[in-house]
């Protein structure tokens, strides 16, 4: 039988600085990862390509048309028939619709920084960078417990910020995490190299998760603070990952927390 080979797509909501963590609006970075295996890519991007033409019907002469939620949700740039109330409510529909026919799972690592600079051994580290250390090892548990392979595509950010993100995944897959060796890691992620992309190049996978990464981290937000309030959109998007989309405990579906959310530290 082939080897099924996965891809896992990341982006961020919220920052890296460390400045004025006391306000909530700073305090935490969110990272998301969508997997998908490769074998769905093709006709999940076939999906997203109609649902453009649908509702934008973009000009093949223009460069291609990428979902980015800030722009979305407020009607900018391409998107300013979405500032039609009806116009949005359809689109979120049809949006939602197309998340659910998708088979991808959602890891969703929640960086609180202000406890993080507050522990003597984090104090120095990058959020995002301890971010995707978690991630990628939640990722490889994922592969390793099916039996499979995988490599990792991040939201290209230049320069520096992706030559440390590099020389993270690097250091996981050389030394291992405190719960996992790096044998495994190395089996599951062959790959010594990140396969960075820019939002522009139009990658199905980061749409997807540019999409998921805000609403992600407020939602496991909100589970800890009942003066976080989730819009109805946000709601439903809630309501596909718990029920269908988080990664989850093999042997207990309504275990998603240390599989497909994770708070640190």
């Amino acid at each position: 039988m082939p080897i099924r080979r996965f891809r896992l797509y990341v982006d961020e909501t919220g920052t890296e600085d460390l400045i004025d963590l006391e306000d909530p609006a700073n305090r935490f970075l969110g990272l998301v990862g969508v997997i998908l295996d490769t074998a769905v890519v093709r006709s999940a991007t076939l999906a997203l390509d109609e649902l453009k033409r649908r509702h934008f019907d973009p000009d093949p002469d223009e460069p291609p048309l990428v979902f980015h939620r800030s722009d979305v949700v407020k009607g900018r740039r391409r998107f300013e028939s979405l500032q039609v109330p009806e116009n949005l409510a359809v689109f979120g529909r049809d949006w939602l619709a197309y998340l659910a026919s998708v088979d991808f799972t959602v890891v969703t690592i929640l960086v609180d920084k202000l406890k993080m600079t507050r522990l003597e051994r984090l104090s120095r580290a990058s959020p995002y960078d301890y971010a995707m250390e978690r991630l990628i090892e939640r990722f490889a548990h994922f592969l390793d417990r099916i039996d499979a392979v995988g490599d990792v595509m991040p939201e290209r950010r230049h320069g520096k910020k992706d030559a440390s993100l590099q020389m993270a995944y690097e250091k996981v897959r050389g030394h291992g995490t405190e719960g996992l060796p790096a044998e495994v890691i190395i089996r599951c992620l062959p790959s010594a190299h990140l396969k960075f992309r820019a939002k522009t190049e139009n990658v199905t996978g980061l749409q997807i998760a540019d999409s998921l990464a805000h609403p992600s981290a407020k939602i496991i937000r909100a589970a800890a603070d009942s003066r976080i309030i989730l819009s109805e959109f946000e709601q439903a998007i809630a309501m596909l990952l718990y029920e269908d989309k988080f990664d989850r405990a093999p042997y207990d579906r309504h275990r998603i927390w240390s599989y497909g959310i994770e708070e640190i530290p």
